[in-house]
């Protein structure tokens, strides 16, 4: 409901490996206040954060999911 009210999401989707929702999360939110990215029409924003299960492939518990990754990631993004 609330989607269909907003006709989208005001942020980004992140799909990553396991056990990083909430490094990604936080880096997303730092990268919106860091970059100015709020204007008037999107003073908010819900950064939806997807994981799939790949343990079987790699090292989940590496923690190389780190939050300089994933700014490179949103200030490489382009739309499209």
């Amino acid at each position: 409901m609330f989607l269909n009210k907003l006709s989208g999401l005001p942020g980004w989707i992140a799909c990553l490996v396991s056990l990083f929702l909430g490094v990604v999360r936080d880096a997303v939110l730092k990268w919106f206040v860091k970059t100015d990215w709020y204007k008037e029409d999107y003073w908010y924003t819900y950064p939806v954060v997807a994981e799939t299960y790949d343990g079987i492939m790699n090292d989940i518990y590496g923690f190389h999911v780190k939050e300089e990754h994933v700014y490179e990631a949103l200030n490489q993004a382009k739309s499209g």
